[in-house]
């Protein structure tokens, strides 16, 4: 163990040197070359990763420039990896270590003669190994109460866990926990168990009285309320009570009809109210209409969202000059069709809220989704209908097929984006080559689903008239007419009829791959798929950044989520990062890394996420680079791309000043979209032209074992030897491992 801020230093090697001046004696000097190991901190130590220093100091405890140390000269004791080994300078080096187990003493040896003096190579250092011992101390776990995330949760009883872990989610097996550790304020606790097999899983049921009018319950574990399972000394945990509130529906009149205190009643005639009178102004001043049916409902909290069919009639004058609304069944109108309201009731008082009115049944809300405090409904083709329905409002095609949202409890209707792939970006003419014009016929066919903050929905168009015709037809049963549509933020994500019989599970994801423009990768035994652009954002901030500043905000994110750790590129500068928070902030920036230089950078700049540094030298060694070759990438080098599709469909797109310079060079694929997908095709081809118009330089290396880089990473070059590469950003195209003596892993990149 260290005590106090002690260092360990190696045993010096020495050389003599014989100095003569004039007529004075000789003066001999002695050069030597000592290690200074500096571990992270003098007591016990606790967290998962630790940074140590080494410097390396000649016999007056002066720096002493160094070469030929790496981390081959680096031994660690098992429980710990070294890793991300660093040249600060000539004198000084640094090296992580990932520690594997929790307790006890974990030691580091820089083995002897390990470097090189640079002043004089004569002498290495230091003479003999030299050690460094950290103590790690034990870490308290900590629990994740978990529920159901429906909120407010309506199940009963209510199921919860109770997942122990240490800070870095690494799952901790525990001893004496008990139903009696967890409590609640609202209910009763029951049915506590171990999951079986896994001593760091718990589950119990909470149920709820049906007497209870509380919206919200907290359950808390007890501070040191269960043990470390085999633990000594016992290792207790949490350090503190922990706690986790939630909603919960409560009881209320309208789910409580028998023997409730009170009823809410929408009442049949309509025609005194002044907003639903918007369903029907187009049957002239004697028109009326009455609810007949709910059609959906879905709870926020005490209100319940409700899609109202509206029947329409006319209605007859009295003697006092006094509307009458009928009776008769032959006074309600036939030959159109039934309106509807989106309605909002709060169940605590009753009141009624119209949110908004529809003239036509099929325009209509549907498809009501909650997701916290956010409701989402799409409008439009509410019932199959048939081409001869009437529609009052002349302007349908423009009203159907948005998808909305309501921020509970504001009645504001927002709009989120189109729900079929035509109508997603400009509008289209309406015509038989666009899926625009089959909106109308039964545009969506499922609920949405909402999963991770992403609202999943099928959609699609045809022509009932078309069932059984021959394929060049527009059946609505027709698969290929059908997309599964993601909306996050933007419509980001869309994937067509992918054909199965007969094909491998590969073809199936290269085509979906090539669908998407996504890089497809293998590891780990399963497939996976990326975006094939690298990740970039945009500078948030928008006045840019000094030279010094240590911090930077990134915005518009092109996919996926900010990286945790690695590096940011912007304008030839390396800043090394640790991860951004919720809004998008990196701090504690590292400015000037890996050589480069720290500047000013103005404007709204791109930063590109870089995932690795490959280096041809000992200076850093989390990638060694053992040998390179680079070549032209005229295979893949495209100015003109064509992408055939459908039933002789085809999308060309080319690059005018990249003709002139290189002449013409043209990429021809099919794709396996149908006739309507034109809006896709012409993306599609955009995007390959974007990427293969430029001509490309793939480099061909072979590494020290590297098993973290995955296809698709970006990876910055350092190799001061090939000035031509040196400062480059490159993609991952391929990585091959070899387990031959030595292991190596060859790795294809291209430039970017």
């Amino acid at each position: 163990m260290l005590h106090g801020k002690m260092a360990i230093r190696g045993t010096p090697n020495t050389q003599s040197l014989t100095m003569v001046s004039g007529n004075q004696p000789p003066v001999t000097a002695t050069l030597s070359l000592s290690v200074v190991i500096r571990p992270p901190m003098a007591s016990r130590y606790t967290g998962r990763v630790a940074t140590i220093v080494f410097d390396f100091e000649n016999n007056n405890g002066q720096p002493a420039p160094v070469s030929g140390f790496g981390i081959g000269s680096l031994i660690g004791d098992p429980g710990g990896e070294i890793f991300r080994f660093t040249k600060v300078s000539n004198s000084r080096y640094t090296c992580d270590v990932r520690f594997i187990k929790r307790t006890g003493n974990w030691t580091i040896t820089v083995l002897a003669n390990a470097a090189t003096l640079i002043a004089d190579p004569n002498v290495t250092g230091p003479s003999e190994d030299t050690s460094a011992t950290i103590e790690l101390g034990i870490v308290a776990p900590i629990v994740k109460i978990g529920v159901p995330t429906q909120r407010p949760i309506t199940q009963r009883p209510i199921p919860l866990t109770f997942d122990w872990t240490y800070t870095d989610d690494t799952p901790v097996p525990m001893e004496n926990f008990v139903q009696a550790d967890a409590q609640t304020d609202v209910g009763t606790i029951g049915n506590f168990q171990q999951v079986s097999g896994d001593a760091s899983k718990y589950t119990a049921e909470l149920t709820i009285p049906p007497s209870n009018t509380s919206t919200k319950v907290t359950i808390t574990v007890s501070a040191e309320s269960a043990q470390v399972a085999n633990s000594n000394p016992a290792v207790l945990g949490p350090l503190e009570d922990t706690s986790k509130t939630f909603e919960i529906a409560a009881p209320t009149a309208v789910a409580q009809v028998t023997g409730a205190d009170e009823v809410c009643v929408l009442e049949k005639d309509i025609i005194a109210n002044d907003v639903l009178n918007d369903v029907i102004p187009h049957l002239g001043d004697n028109a009326g209409g009455a609810f007949t049916c709910v059609l959906e409902s879905i709870a926020i909290s005490d209100y319940v969202y409700l899609v109202v069919q509206v029947r329409k009639f006319t209605q007859t004058v009295n003697d006092d000059g006094e509307l009458v609304t009928p009776t008769n069944p032959e006074n309600f109108l036939s030959n159109g069709q039934a309106g509807a309201v989106l309605v909002r009731v709060n169940t605590a008082n009753c009141q009624f809220e119209v949110l908004k009115a529809y003239s036509d049944m099929t325009l209509a809300a549907r498809s009501l989704t909650v997701n916290g405090n956010m409701l989402y409904f799409m409008e439009g083709s509410h019932y199959v209908y048939e081409d001869e329905t009437e529609f009052s409002d002349p302007d349908y095609r423009e009203k159907i097929g948005h998808l909305y949202k309501i921020e509970h409890p504001a009645s504001t209707i927002q709009t989120v984006g189109r729900n079929w792939r035509s109508a997603s970006t400009d509008d289209n003419p309406d015509t038989e080559e666009t899926d625009y014009f089959y909106g109308i016929h039964g545009g969506t066919a499922s609920p949405i689903i909402i999963a991770d903050e992403v609202l999943h929905l099928i959609t699609g168009f045809g022509n009932f008239d078309d069932i059984g015709q021959p394929r060049g037809e527009f059946p609505v049963n027709r698969i290929g007419n059908w997309n599964w549509i993601q909306h996050h933020n933007q419509i980001n994500q869309r994937l067509s009829e992918v054909l199965t019989n007969g094909r491998t599970g590969f073809d199936v994801l290269k085509d979906i791959a090539i669908l998407t423009n996504a890089i497809i990768g293998f590891k780990n035994d399963t497939f996976f798929m990326r975006p094939r652009e690298p990740q970039k954002a945009l500078n948030g901030g928008g006045s840019g950044i000094s030279a010094t500043q240590r911090s930077v905000t990134a915005a518009k994110l092109n996919w996926g989520e900010f990286p945790n750790e690695g590096w940011l590129f912007i304008d030839g500068e390396l800043i090394k990062h640790t991860g951004a928070d919720e809004n998008g902030q990196f701090a504690n920036l590292v400015r000037g890394a890996e050589d480069t230089t720290a500047a000013a950078h103005t404007g709204n700049f791109d930063i590109t996420f870089v995932d690795h540094i490959l280096a041809l030298n000992a200076d850093v060694l989390e990638m060694p680079i053992k040998s390179i070759v680079a070549t032209n990438d005229l295979r893949q080098f495209y100015n003109r791309v064509r992408l055939r599709y459908g039933d002789g469909e085809a999308v060309l797109v080319e690059d005018a000043t990249s003709i002139t310079e290189n002449g013409a060079r043209l990429l021809e694929v099919d794709i396996p979209l149908d006739a309507h997908q034109r809006v896709w095709a012409e993306w599609l081809a955009n995007a390959y032209l974007a990427r293969f118009k430029e001509i490309k330089q793939i480099l061909n290396l072979t590494l020290k074992p590297t098993f973290y880089m995955n296809v698709g990473d970006v990876v910055y070059l350092k190799i001061q030897e090939r000035l031509h590469l040196n400062g480059n950003l490159c993609q991952v195209l391929e990585i091959r491992h070899a387990f031959r003596q030595p292991p190596t892993t060859s790795v294809k990149l291209v430039t970017l």
